[in-house]
This record gives C-alpha cells, structure tokens and sequence, in this order.
C-alpha cells in the first residue's frame, strides 16, 4: 500500500515516500507507517516544524533554528555536501535527457521533468541546495553522483571510481553506499554464491531478517531519483524482494549483516548444466587485477572513446607526458589491453589509443 497524498508538494515539500503496512491482529487491522529521517528540511504547509519531546514546535521564522536543522542534515548525509564549485558545465548533459525519457516511460508516458530544464531537475529533486554555513548555493554529492561526468566524479571522490557499468547495474550499491567512505564497493561471484560488499554508515550492528528489518534511506535524494526513472520502488522493498525470491535462487534465505561494511550474501544453486563462474580466468582478466590505479583509469577512459597521449594527460589533470603515464600506457600496450589506432605509424602526430 503506498500514501499518494503526502507526495502532494503542496502539502509536504519536499514530498516524502512512504509504505503503509497492514498488520492483522486477532480481529483487528492496525495501519503502521515507519517515518525514516530524512536528508532534507521538509515544509508541512508551508512551515517548518522541530520535534522536542512530545511537541512540534513551528520555527519557521526562527533564522537559527532553521539553519541549525539545515547543519545537522547535512552533517549526518554525505550526499547532502555541497560543492560551491561544481557548474552545470561539469555534469553530463546526456545523463539528464536518459533521465526525463526514463521518468516518463516509468509514468505512463507523462512526467514532469519534461517540461524542466536541467538545473530545475536538480531543484526539484533536492540535488541543488543552500549551505547555511557559507550561503552559497550549488550542486549537492548526491548530484554530482548521478548526473556528473566522470572525471568531475573522480574529483569529488578521488577515492570512489564509477562507471557507466555500475551506473547501471548496481544500483543498490550506489542507493545505499556511504561516499564518504573510503572502502570500495564489491560485487563477489563464486560458484555457490553471490555477495554484495557496500561501505555503510550502520545504524544498528546485526543481522537483518523480515522480524527486525526497519526500512532506513542511506541516500534520499538519490533514492527519490532512481524512483523517479523506475530503478527502485517504495522504501524497503529491496530486502523484501530479496528475502522473497532468495529462495527460488538458492534455496534459503540471504544473509545480511549491517555492520561498517554492509554485506548481502545470496546462495545459488549449482546446476550441473550451467556453468555459473569460469575457474579458468583468461590472461586479459588476471593481467587487469594487477593494473595499478593510473592504468585503470587509461583503461575506464578508454572505454567511451579513442584518445591521444596529450588527452590522456588533461582528463588525468597531469601537468605533461610524465614518465610514470608513458610506463602505464605502455603495459597496457604490451598486455593487449589497448591498441594504436595507427598501428603502421607509431610516431604519427595522429596517433591515438583504443579499448581492446
């Protein structure tokens, strides 16, 4: 069952989603919606409410309140960070127009991110926001995160490397990572398992089952988004769903332990007419986990277009062709991860680098 009215802007913004559960009690029905906090400062009717013990108190107009609320949203939701320096010039134009085609495919064929412009988008969505601490205004993590381009990614979160493949197939990942972590998000195939390893901000330290799951949005803004264009649905569901098709998979039940690292292991059935995971691992794939990080990111570059030496050094942000960018194309050469483009002519002024 989903509440239709509080997504009413009018009423509460910006519009929250939440899930009413039903829970039938020996001969009566009990209505139960789980309230999560949330990254943003929300507007019933207009004004803005503080909880203090058993009262709401309206601080609307009380300048210091309000901005302290603001603070100490922003300080417990990494994603709310805002970066004074990001410009739309640093996001991908290209990202924005998947996102309205996505939105209103997901809302049979109308949505209103069709009629906006891109920083609308960010508006809207509470992608674009005020610091209270400097009052400047700008492009939130949460932002940068799903509509930047990649080396803006990078300069973000120097430590954090995405690209489009997550964008699009790990989706949980990025709904519920905590970026200001430094661990690195890992999906681990193996013959009787899957498991999924996510940097967590944990808010409490156990096992979750269906009995003492309480729906928890590590990154609102993000989430409200992937709802938007149809990657997730209402808060919580994804457990749901994995505790109710774990089984046809594997059998049992998945594990998941909210601890620092949040960690999913789902179990798989080994079907003797199915090969799931290759033991052999080809040369290409054991020469790639030896790449260091500057060949990675030769490598991520390399994926979307062919590019020159002199375009490596500006997406790498080098000052010139330094020796250590000369040795890392040149492993990756011999490696037979990437190829001239002019093989006859290695010197030619023309030359540049492609995927393999």
């Amino acid at each position: 069952m989903q509440l239709n009215h509080i997504n009413n802007v009018q009423k509460i913004n910006p519009p929250l989603y939440l899930e009413l559960q039903r829970k039938d009690i020996k001969d009566k029905t009990l209505l139960y919606v789980y309230v999560p906090q949330s990254s943003q400062v929300h507007r019933l009717n207009g004004k803005i409410f503080d909880r203090n013990g058993d009262s709401d108190l309206d601080i609307t107009n009380n300048t210091n309140q309000v901005a302290s609320m603001y603070i100490q949203k922003q300080n417990y939701f990494s994603e709310s960070k805002v970066f004074h320096h990001i410009s739309m010039d640093d996001l991908e134009p290209k990202l924005f127009d998947r996102a309205r085609i996505m939105a209103k495919n997901n809302n049979h064929g109308m949505h209103t991110w069709e009629t906006m412009s891109d920083m609308e988008i960010l508006k809207s969505s509470g992608l674009y926001k005020k610091d209270v601490e400097t009052s400047k205004e700008g492009i939130t993590l949460a932002g940068i995160l799903l509509f930047g381009k990649d080396l803006t990614i990078q300069n973000a979160i120097p430590f954090h490397k995405i690209d489009a493949i997550l964008r699009e197939a790990i989706v949980n990942l990025l709904m519920h990572r905590e970026y200001s972590n430094l661990f690195v998000s890992k999906l681990i195939i193996q013959k009787d398992k899957v498991v999924f390893e996510n940097a967590n901000k944990a808010t409490e330290f156990k096992e979750i089952t269906l009995e003492n799951f309480t729906p928890f949005p590590k990154n609102p803004s993000i989430a409200k988004v992937f709802r938007e264009i149809g990657f997730a649905e209402e808060l919580g569901s994804g457990v749901r769903n994995m505790f109710k098709y774990s089984k046809a998979y594997g059998g049992s039940d998945p594990k998941i332990l909210e601890e620092k690292v949040f960690t999913t292991t789902i179990l798989l059935h080994e079907l003797e007419n199915h090969i799931l995971v290759n033991d052999q691992a080809t040369p290409q794939a054991e020469a790639q986990a030896e790449l260091n990080m500057t060949e990675l990111k030769i490598l991520d570059l390399l994926e979307t277009k062919d590019l020159s030496s002199q375009e490596l050094v500006e997406l790498l942000s080098l000052k010139s062709l330094s020796g250590g960018l000369k040795k890392a194309i040149k492993n990756l050469l011999n490696l037979n991860l990437i190829a001239l483009t002019i093989p006859d002519k290695p010197k030619s002024p023309n030359q540049k680098y492609k995927s393999v």
